[in-house]
C-alpha cells in the first residue's frame, strides 16, 4: 500500500510512494531523520543497525547507510536491489550529495 507523505524536496514519484512497513516493523520517529527512512523500517526499535527495505524485505545489518546502498544499487558490502524505483534512487543520491556539501 502506498500512502501520501509530506513533500521533502524529493524528485518525481518518490515523494508520493511510501510502502508500508512489513508486519512487526516500525518507522523511527525522530527529528532530522534521514530521508531513506521513508523507504526503510526497523526490525527492532531498540536496534537501529537492523534496517529492513520496505520494497523487498531484505534486512541489512549496517544501519541506514547500508540500506541506502542496497536501494541505490551500490555493489560491495551489501546486496543491491536493482528493481528499486528510479525516482527513489535519484532522491537518495541527491540527499547524499546535499549531505556532502
Amino acid at each position: 500500500m502506498a500512502e501520501e507523505i509530506p513533500a521533502r524536496n524529493i524528485a518525481g514519484n518518490a515523494a508520493k510512494f511510501r510502502p508500508s512497513p512489513l508486519p512487526g516493523h516500525t518507522k523511527p520517529n525522530t527529528p532530522n531523520q534521514d530521508i531513506a527512512w521513508d523507504w526503510n523500517s526497523l526490525k527492532n526499535v531498540n536496534n537501529r543497525k537492523q534496517v529492513t527495505c520496505d520494497f523487498c524485505g531484505k534486512t541489512t545489518t549496517g544501519g541506514i547507510t547500508r540500506a541506502k546502498r542496497h536501494q541505490m544499487g551500490v555493489r560491495g558490502d551489501c546486496g543491491s536491489f536493482p528493481k528499486c524505483l528510479d525516482d527513489v534512487k535519484e532522491a537518495l543520491k541527491a540527499a547524499l550529495l546535499n549531505k556532502k556539501k
